[in-house]
């Protein structure tokens, strides 16, 4: 950090009366590249996640623009556990629980799709910064803050997948987007491939970016030890790699897929347990705002939903997740 210069009241009336010396300057919105360090890009990931009126409608009166835990909100509004009826005017989140107003011409859309892939792109400039061709030629800072990078990446794009994959199911059909994700950003996209970027795979988006970026993550990550329960850790690589698994095992009624699925969600319970909490205090840390909990309570969960699918080595687990110390919030 630099020093604060002592400015003495003679010294500040020189300077305004010599103001032909001073260079003027108009301020902007945004930093230039040469105010920004790799530590400050890594840092911007996480406080982002918890931007009021990140998806441009806050300004305007819409009250669900506030990033990450709206999205968390929206998508809790959508599943079966909230009841939704009655007189819904006072509900921000009604259009998610009822299901109406989530079409392509409606501003809603922009909560999830606006967002991540801003996430995405602050993800991948730092990713960009560091050279990561040899993993052993980094030093330790910048091995943290690459699978910091990795690891925002990979939640993002299983986020994304999971929010936009067609599923077949009995009530309606989708023959033209059946097995296709959403599109794919990296690093080495260009700006006319960027034009022109249709939805990609679902089973490659987890096989040539979700799957290898917690790999790199897991590798990077290996040696480092997180200061607290609010810094991105070895634990909570695990534990998207437990989630990922098991979404590839109720996808393909694969057995193999829940085995990973469980093993993962064990080394995530051996490795305590990890938490992502929005807004940046540190380099890859965050605030007690709106969280995703990584913990034993969720692993317990995926044991859960692994032994549902009757993938036997779940019992095991699901005691072992039970038995394991709760983090403190």
């Amino acid at each position: 950090m630099k020093k604060a210069t002592n400015i003495t009241l003679a010294t500040l009336a020189a300077a305004l009366l010599a103001s032909s010396c001073i260079k003027e300057a108009d301020p902007y919105e945004i930093a230039t590249e040469d105010q920004v360090t790799l530590e400050t890009l890594i840092e911007g990931i996480p406080a982002s996640l918890v931007q009021a009126g990140s998806a441009g409608y806050a300004q305007d009166g819409q009250a669900w623009d506030f990033a990450l835990p709206a999205i968390h909100i929206a998508t809790e509004s959508m599943t079966g556990d909230i009841a939704i009826g009655g007189n819904i005017g006072y509900d921000w989140f009604a259009q998610w629980g009822t299901n109406e107003a989530l079409g392509a011409d409606y501003a809603v859309g922009a909560l999830t799709w606006n967002n991540y892939y801003a996430w995405i792109m602050a993800a991948n400039n730092v990713i960009k910064q560091i050279d990561a061709s040899d993993f052993s030629s980094l030093d330790a800072t910048q091995k943290s803050y690459l699978g910091f990078a990795y690891a925002y990446r990979a939640m993002f794009y299983l986020d994304l997948v999971r929010l936009y994959e067609f599923k077949e199911n009995n009530y309606t059909e989708a023959p033209g987007v059946l097995g296709l994700g959403v599109p794919v950003v990296l690093p080495e996209t260009t700006e006319a491939e960027a034009k022109n970027n249709p939805r990609a795979k679902v089973d490659d988006i987890y096989d040539k970016v979700i799957f290898p970026d917690l790999d790199k993550a897991e590798e990077l990550l290996s040696g480092f030890t997180a200061p607290d329960k609010y810094t991105i850790s070895l634990a909570l690589v695990y534990g998207l790699k437990a989630r990922a698994w098991l979404e590839r095992g109720t996808a393909k009624e694969d057995n193999a897929a829940y085995a990973q699925a469980a093993e993962y969600a064990r080394q995530a319970i051996t490795a305590k347990s990890a938490v992502i909490c929005a807004g940046a205090r540190r380099a890859g840390g965050m605030t007690e705002n709106a969280r995703v909990y990584l913990s034993p309570i969720s692993t317990v969960t995926l044991a859960q939903r692994a032994h549902e699918r009757a993938y036997p080595a779940a019992d095991s687990l699901f005691e072992a997740a039970q038995e394991s110390e709760q983090p403190e919030l």
